[in-house]
């Protein structure tokens, strides 16, 4: 039986094309992010969060942290 096919997101970082394995993608959103302070013991490849327009928060990353 071949693989499950799963969805990708494909960036570059440090000059290397990435794809990083997902579960869904659910399309795009436009968002306003605000640097704020990073709390101790937060993991290095989370970058701050955001809240959706139905009220749900969401994490961002920095892809190429996950390198």
């Amino acid at each position: 039986e071949p693989p499950a096919r799963r969805p990708a997101v494909i960036f570059e970082a440090n000059g290397q094309r990435v794809a990083l394995l997902t579960d869904a993608v659910h399309g795009h959103i436009d968002a306003v992010i605000q640097q704020i302070e990073r709390p101790a013991g937060l993991a290095r490849w989370i970058t701050g969060a955001t809240v959706l327009d139905d009220g749900r928060p969401a994490l961002l990353m920095d892809l190429a942290s996950v390198v």
